[in-house]
């Protein structure tokens, strides 16, 4: 509420007091907003019609909204493809959570720390966080990824500085991505890992040896589209007369 005093006619004084009612509907349909007491006078009941929520918004204009896309929709089983998430953001934010839920056929993991940046759309500024993860899956067939949400608090316009605190409640909800997920080629190679590329090379090896004396060779592998944990460590093979101690 909010108390201001008001002066009529040069000499009249006139005391008001403003109430004000932040509601969130939480479903679709008509909703009935009944009528309020105040005093000895009732307002008039309000009739809404509440329509669903955008999955995505609209890029432009809106104050915060979520892009998302798979690099591959139809990856094969256990085949990592990135995923990307961008927040869009137009007012100062105080607090707020980015997540993105997975469900049980699914591998997710981040990968690296989140990348900010400024861009312009609609001849409105936003800054944008951009998070990137490996999305790995276990089984095929369609799979519905959720969609990423975001919860938060920002610099609030009007309606808050004049009832609150000065702050404004933030959502976004991005869009829900499906993978048509493929199944392993009954001709495929087992064990079974499909890859973008794959590079096996020496880093590090001796011009030299001496009999008796240990030495390191240092052996690096490149997978691209694997992860650490589905790969198994490459096997040194020697010949009779020398014996292999495995490092990391």
């Amino acid at each position: 509420s909010s108390r201001q005093t008001h002066v009529r006619d040069g000499a009249r004084v006139e005391p008001r007091t403003l109430y004000a009612v932040a509601l969130r509907p939480e479903r679709t349909g008509t909703v009935v907003v009944p009528a309020l007491r105040v005093g000895g006078e009732r307002t008039t009941p309000l009739t809404l019609t509440v329509a669903a929520a955008a999955a995505a918004p609209a890029r432009a204009g809106d104050p915060v909204f979520i892009e998302a896309h798979v690099d591959d929709p139809s990856p094969y089983v256990q085949q990592a493809t990135g995923l990307t998430l961008r927040l869009y953001y137009s007012v100062q934010l105080i607090s707020g959570q980015l997540d993105q839920p997975t469900i049980d056929g699914i591998g997710l993991q981040r990968v690296g720390g989140d990348v900010q940046f400024t861009r312009e759309l609609g001849g409105r500024r936003y800054q944008v966080v951009e998070r990137r993860y490996l999305v790995i899956p276990e089984r095929s067939g369609r799979i519905e990824l959720p969609a990423a949400s975001f919860r938060g608090r920002g610099a609030g316009g009007w309606f808050d500085d004049l009832f609150g605190d000065g702050q404004r409640s933030l959502r976004a909800d991005g869009p829900a991505l499906a993978l048509d997920v493929q199944p392993v080629p009954a001709s495929a190679p087992r064990p079974w890992l499909p890859l973008h590329g794959l590079r096996l090379r020496w880093l590090e090896t001796p011009g030299a040896a001496r009999a008796g004396e240990a030495f390191t060779v240092d052996l690096e592998l490149v997978a691209d589209g694997a992860t650490a944990a589905q790969l198994e460590a490459p096997e040194l093979v020697v010949g009779p007369g020398a014996e292999v101690f495995a490092g990391t």
